[in-house]
């Protein structure tokens, strides 16, 4: 029968194991002693090159190698407030929506905001990858919608879908440029496995796994 050891209060494992010497033991602690301090003076070290606390953790090839441009906004009152760029280029009232609680002013909201944006810098994508490609992109429009909802443990994220409508194209080719302008647009880089993203041409969702002919 398997009996337990504890070795000291200053080493907190217990261990189950056949009876064994003393001098087994000692050396044992010994070893998970060394172990144990080798492990928290790795912590620190890795603990030193991590970003700032409140960053996010990203993988490496997502970093932002070279700065092209930066955005710098104010807002004042959270969602029921007044956001405004340095440039004066945006200037706009916000309004919480009735279906959060909210009053539903004539103010746009974050998820409106963000929709528009995810959409134009994924439509510039895409048309980038069917000019490399020599694809017919014109008069390409990209519906998207932005849902917030709860997560079902304590928080709230979002989900997006984005929906090609390509005149020119076939469905078949249309899908791939959906998803190679997946791989490029910086929005989609920015949310990968955070939350939900659709892809659809003409309402039909994109299958990802599909073969493509686009590269």
């Amino acid at each position: 029968m398997r009996q337990p050891v504890v070795f000291s209060n200053d080493l907190p494992w217990v261990i189950f194991a056949p009876l064994e010497p003393l001098e087994h033991w000692v050396r044992t602690a010994q070893k998970l002693q060394v172990a144990g301090q080798m492990a928290a003076l790795l912590a620190d070290l890795t603990e030193s090159q991590l970003p700032p606390r409140g960053c996010n953790r990203v993988d490496k090839e997502l970093f932002v190698e070279r700065v092209l441009y930066t955005a710098d906004a104010v807002v004042e009152g959270g969602r029921a407030g007044h956001g405004r760029t340095s440039d004066g280029r945006l200037d706009v009232g916000l309004s919480v929506p009735q279906e959060l609680g909210g009053d539903g002013g004539p103010g746009t909201n974050p998820e409106q905001l963000f929709a528009i944006g995810y959409a134009a810098c994924f439509e510039s994508a895409l048309l980038g990858v069917a000019r490399g490609r020599g694809l017919d992109a014109s008069d390409v429009r990209i519906a998207s919608q932005v849902r917030l909802g709860p997560t079902g443990h304590g928080g709230f994220t979002l989900a997006v879908s984005l929906d090609l409508h390509a005149p020119h194209l076939s469905t078949d080719l249309a899908a791939e440029l959906m998803l190679r302008a997946h791989e490029r647009c910086p929005y989609s880089n920015a949310t990968r496995n955070n939350i939900d993203v659709e892809l659809k041409v003409d309402g039909a969702l994109v299958d990802a796994a599909s073969p493509s002919s686009i590269r």
